[in-house]
């Protein structure tokens, strides 16, 4: 897991509350969770019709 440190540096904004960016943090994981697994289906998908 990315630092709320690194997180900020990342956001370039040094003005956010720790909430602020562990919000968004946790924003940004579910992101890609949802990316990753539309990746998976289309790849699965892919191999389905080969």
């Amino acid at each position: 897991m990315i630092t709320l440190e690194r997180t900020r540096e990342l956001l370039n904004d040094p003005g956010m509350s720790d909430a602020e960016v562990q919000s968004i943090r946790s924003e940004l994981y579910k992101l890609a969770d949802l990316f990753i697994d539309s990746l998976e289906e289309k790849e699965a998908e892919k191999i389905e019709h080969e």
